[in-house]
């Protein structure tokens, strides 16, 4: 009975079905009847006399039974009559002593399977975890059994939502309490319909479905929810329903408007973004902003292309996109509107297409700025020229005009030839209406001849070098540039400035005998890396306070003192593994250029003793000479180029023992300039001089961008030091590395160096994985425990 009670309590009775409810409680019934019959047949009432003996048992003496006892010999003897008399004194001393014996409650011989004591633990659960209001629930399971409801036909329905909510799968059956449903759009609704065809019947208003419909009492009803409807499942259990779509809002998006832009051009912006169910993706829209466009010279023709500049917005490799912040990284230097007023909307998308947009904002698009003005007067005729059509004459023209005192414009005679060969190429071009196809390439080719002289690759020594970042600095600042340039052009300063005390140093260590002819008194100076950073200093805080021309002042000091400077003994010194790095992939791109520079006159030469040959066919000797020496001309370059190669490959394996290796985009750059030099070696094997120009533009590109990678890594390793060496960025590359070298994956969204995937590949699967692992985690038909995990995977991504 107390085992029935207990089950009653904990309301097993609502969990089972009705037959074995009264298939159990029936046997229980018989058993409750048996026990009681069975004690009643084995029931014995106790006797006196065993209660007697049951005292006399608990006494040590037993003296309720001497009492009781006969002195049978010796009788008529008095000292033994007397010790008997004694004896009986005593024994009744001891019964005196008697004291009810407590009843023996033990049952473990009558239950040596510890029934009972299960019967008080399952009621003690009841007790705990149940309720006593559960007992009123006997009363309906008994009287459930009506066969004219279990004879009837059941129905079962489930609720999936769209996989990007994350929503679980409801139970339809569970829900026919509640006659409102709100779901939203795009959940799939199943309804399994039991029982002889056509005892339910499923009508619904959600679907907006108009063809090719199945019956209404198809045992399956498989159907979407698009719009707000009824749901009715009629028959003699059934259900009826009115159905809300749930909100789903737009996603948010916020921009402030603002580039950071560093030298080389590569400008960053950063964006929020929020969604209630997370954004799928975005993208960015720039177009030309006419209304604040200067249109005259160059841009008062109507543009060729005023398409917009459609970018697609990084999204969160891993973690939910609820709410986020990211950073798009881009390089417009090479945009024909860069640096020209442009309007930018951002707008974000959700998994059902809803757009949610910035407020469009108006500014310049950001690119590299040019200090040098032959080079920016050659990236302004390209945009020109990429502008319109209309602008091709015009641009022949102005560059015919920029070459024509070459003595006072150029500083090497190759870049004089180059453009040259560029001007030649591009009359000939519009001349013979092949803009279209020849457009592009000379544009390129004026960026390319446009970089070299910027970055003026080719001087001679480190005097030069310093010369040429003083130049910069004092153009830049009469150009009114951005601070943020004018940083970088004082860290350009203050690496050559370091370079020529280095060359001086090691100029002073080979000739210890001093024999070099020292300055005059009144001019020579010494100068300790502690005062060069001094005045270095000195100025950044002049131009910070606008001070200008007294800027301008310290610099021509600064200049003067290092070029009559003598460095201070015991100082000055080597340099940084970094800056010694910087300074060998610096010298190998000068290299580089003096082998194009070369290369480019033997495809002058070439080109010139082509046509003569037409004229001079008789004088076969001459060039037969000439076109050996040409053979001997090309061997020398094409050793020189794979000499050169070697080289930066070596560059290249010292590089990648520093902590971070200089960082991944700078091995990358370096072996596509490698790569580059391969195939320039081989053009020049076969006297292809054009196509080793391109490979050589190519290589020089990429060692430029090596370049600049190298200067921002060790930039980011000077700010960020700790304390057991090297960048904080080295150490947190190496936490997320396995011993053999392998990203662990607790890391941000990084790619490792031998990575094939490009970072919108990795979105892209990513996003993939991720659509799946929603999909998944909704289909009821897998194992609780995997739909669990991918829960969690979900949560934690």
């Amino acid at each position: 009975m107390l085992s029935l009670l207990a089950l009653g309590l904990l309301n097993i009775h609502a969990t089972i079905s009705i037959d074995v409810f009264w298939f159990g409680l029936s046997g229980a019934g018989v058993l409750v009847f048996g026990a009681l019959a069975w004690g009643a047949w084995k029931f014995c009432p106790p006797r006196l006399e065993e209660a007697f003996r049951r005292l006399d048992r608990s006494l040590p003496a037993r003296p309720l039974q001497g009492l009781r006892d006969y002195q049978r010999l010796g009788a008529s003897d008095p000292i033994s009559k007397e010790m008997w008399h004694a004896h009986q004194l005593r024994l009744e001393g001891e019964a005196r002593k008697a004291r009810p014996v407590p009843p023996d409650l033990s049952l473990s011989t009558r239950d040596p399977y510890g029934l009972r004591f299960t019967a008080l633990f399952l009621f003690t659960l009841g007790l705990i975890f149940g309720s006593v209001w559960n007992l009123s629930n006997l009363q309906s399971s008994a009287s459930s059994r009506n066969p004219a409801v279990l004879d009837v036909a059941q129905w079962e329905g489930w609720i999936t939502p769209p996989s990007y909510s994350s929503l679980p799968t409801l139970y339809l059956n569970d829900l026919t309490d509640d006659p409102d449903l709100s779901l939203l759009k795009g959940s799939r609704i199943e309804v399994r319909l039991y029982g002889e065809v056509g005892t339910y019947i499923l009508s619904e208003t959600t679907s907006a479905r108009t063809s090719e419909l199945p019956p209404a009492s198809e045992p399956l009803q498989t159907f979407d929810v698009v719009q707000a409807g009824e749901i009715d499942i009629a028959g003699p259990v059934g259900a009826r329903w009115s159905v809300y779509l749930s909100p789903d809002y737009p996603p948010n998006l916020s921009w402030d408007g603002r580039f950071e832009t560093d030298f080389y051009g590569e400008s960053t912006f950063s964006f929020s973004a929020s969604d209630d169910y997370g954004v799928s993706d975005g993208q960015a829209t720039i177009s030309i902003d006419l209304e604040n466009l200067d249109r005259r010279y160059g841009l008062s023709a109507q543009p060729r292309d005023a398409a917009p500049i459609l970018l697609d917005l990084p999204m969160p490799l891993n973690g939910d996109r609820l709410d986020f912040t990211s950073k798009m990284v881009e390089d417009f230097s090479r945009s024909t509107w860069s640096n020209l007023p442009v309007k930018i909307k951002l707008e974000a998308r959700d998994a059902i297409d809803q757009v949610g947009h910035s407020e469009e904002v108006s500014t310049r698009l950001p690119g590299r700025k040019f200090f040098d003005p032959l080079a920016a007067a050659l990236v302004e005729q390209r945009r020109d020229l990429l502008w319109s059509d209309e602008n091709a004459p015009r641009v022949a023209n102005i560059l015919r005009a920029i070459s024509h005192k070459r003595e006072a414009v150029f500083r090497k005679e190759t870049n004089y030839l180059r453009l040259r060969f560029i001007i030649t190429r591009l009359e000939a071009t519009y001349h013979n209406r092949l803009l279209d196809k020849r457009r592009d390439e000379l544009a390129d080719a004026l960026w390319d001849l446009a970089m070299s002289i910027e970055d003026d690759d080719g001087l001679e020594d480190a005097l030069e070098r310093m010369r040429r970042a003083q130049e910069r600095l004092s153009q830049a600042m009469k150009n009114g540039a951005s601070p943020e340039e004018i940083a970088e052009l004082m860290r350009e300063l203050k690496r050559a400035n370091e370079n020529y005390m280095r060359q001086l140093s090691r100029e002073a260590a080979r000739n210890q005998d001093q024999t070099r002819q020292q300055p005059s008194e009144g001019d020579a100076m010494t100068l300790s890396q502690n005062n060069l950073q001094d005045m270095m200093d000195r100025i950044q805080k002049l131009m910070e306070e606008g001070r200008m021309a007294e800027a301008q002042q310290a610099l021509d000091e600064l200049q003067e003192m290092m070029e009559n400077m003598q460095i201070a003994q015991g100082e000055g010194g080597e340099g940084s593994p970094g800056d010694q790095a910087t300074e060998g992939l610096s010298e190998t791109l000068r290299e580089q250029q003096r082998l194009s520079d070369e290369a480019f006159r033997q495809l002058q030469d070439q080109t010139g003793r082509e046509g003569q040959q037409s004229g001079q066919s008789g004088e076969t000797d001459r060039s037969g000479q000439s076109e050996g020496d040409e053979n001997a001309s090309e061997q020398g370059l094409a050793e020189r180029q794979g000499d050169l190669r070697g080289q930066l490959g070596n560059q290249r394996d010292a590089l990648s023992e520093l902590d971070g290796g200089g960082g991944e985009n700078t091995q990358q750059s370096l072996e596509d300039a490698e790569e580059a030099m391969r195939r320039a070696e081989e053009a020049l094997e076969e006297g292809d001089f054009s196509g080793a120009l391109d490979r050589q533009a190519e290589a020089m590109e990429n060692l430029r961008e090596g370049l600049r990678n190298l200067s921002r890594s060790l930039a980011q390793g000077e700010n960020a030091p700790t304390e057991e060496g090297g960048t904080s960025a080295s150490r947190q590359r190496s936490q997320q590395q396995d011993p053999l070298g392998r990203m662990t994956g607790n890391g941000a969204s990084q790619s490792n160096e031998n990575s094939d995937l490009s970072a919108q590949d990795m979105a892209r699967r990513a996003q993939e994985l991720l659509e799946e692992i929603r999909r998944r985690s909704g289909e009821r038909q897998r194992p609780e425990d995997e739909r669990s995990y991918l829960r969690k995977l979900l949560e934690k991504f």
